[in-house]
């Protein structure tokens, strides 16, 4: 293993399968589901034909204290407990004004997410069509950001190497990694706290996704829903929560005693360069970008 290795040294997490990394893992391995009835009242209300998500175990309020959490859209409050996790594992203390065990300019944050928080953003609206401007927090613009969950995060662990936010969808989390192996590869940073975090189970999401027909809609055995391989598959779960990692310099990991989980061999990010609603290039021909004719051959 040489100096320029990337290592994993921590890990953390909050999902629909457990609070935390080991509970998750117990659950993956015991083929439990995540997947449950949607407990909402805006579900009858909008009579939405999906009641089912993959919506968290463990509330984040448990882990944050009520008025840090106020502050914070649900993004944020899953990004925070995941690195949180992800950082007494890798042996570090919550930073301190007389830090020793990194210098802040060589600790990056790379926290990927899809959306942010919408959820924020229709919240406040609410408030400000029923309310007027009084009624609305001067917290918005921060809790709806799209780069909130890396930023929190950043300002937690006093990161001054580089706070970034990768937004690509599905893949945003992956491409959060992989901004974090590029920063220590690079020399830009010692260590980096990457990873994904969601959290938007809400009546807009689900209504679009139900409009597309790209949701499962079996409602009456949740546990049974998406089933990408199987033959009467009938489309995802909505779900949400984090996962983090604390990415290492190898020599560094190495020097401080830290426990290794593996190494990260390298990453890669390319694109189809085809159109955001297929899945190959076939199916890009017979449906254009834009609704516009095609001319391609099917």
């Amino acid at each position: 293993m040489s100096n320029t290795d990337v290592v994993i040294t921590g890990i953390g997490a909050t999902t629909p399968l457990g609070p935390d990394v080991t509970s998750t893992w117990d659950g993956l391995l015991a083929g439990r589901s995540g997947i449950r009835a949607i407990e909402a009242d805006w579900v009858d209300t909008f009579d939405l034909p999906v009641r089912i998500g993959a919506s968290l175990a463990e509330e984040p309020t448990e882990r944050i204290p009520r008025v840090q959490a106020r502050r914070l859209d649900r993004c944020e409050q899953v990004a925070l407990i995941a690195a949180w996790q992800a950082w007494a594992d890798a042996g570090f203390e919550l930073p301190t004004d007389e830090r020793e065990d990194i210098e802040p300019e060589r600790l990056g944050v790379s926290i990927g997410t899809g959306i942010g928080g919408p959820v924020t953003l229709l919240d406040q609206d609410d408030n400000l069509e029923q309310h007027g401007m009084r009624k609305v927090s001067p917290l918005t613009v921060p809790m709806l950001m799209p780069n909130g969950p890396a930023a929190h995060v950043g300002i937690e662990l006093r990161a001054r190497a580089g706070v970034h936010s990768p937004a690509s969808a599905c893949a945003s989390g992956a491409e959060g990694i992989a901004k974090g192996f590029d920063m220590i590869r690079s020399g830009k940073a010692d260590v980096v706290v990457a990873g994904g975090a969601e959290a938007c189970i809400a009546p807009i999401t689900i209504a679009g996704f139900a409009q597309a027909r790209t949701v499962s809609t079996r409602n009456d055995d949740p546990a049974a829903a998406s089933r990408p391989f199987d033959v009467d598959r009938d489309g995802f779960v909505l779900g949400e929560g984090a996962g983090v990692l604390v990415l290492e310099r190898a020599d560094h990991a190495r020097a401080r005693g830290a426990r290794i989980y593996g190494r990260l061999a390298g990453t890669g990010i390319t694109s189809d360069a085809t159109t955001s609603r297929a899945t190959t290039p076939r199916e890009s021909a017979r449906s254009p970008p834009c609704g516009r004719p095609s001319t391609r051959p099917g």
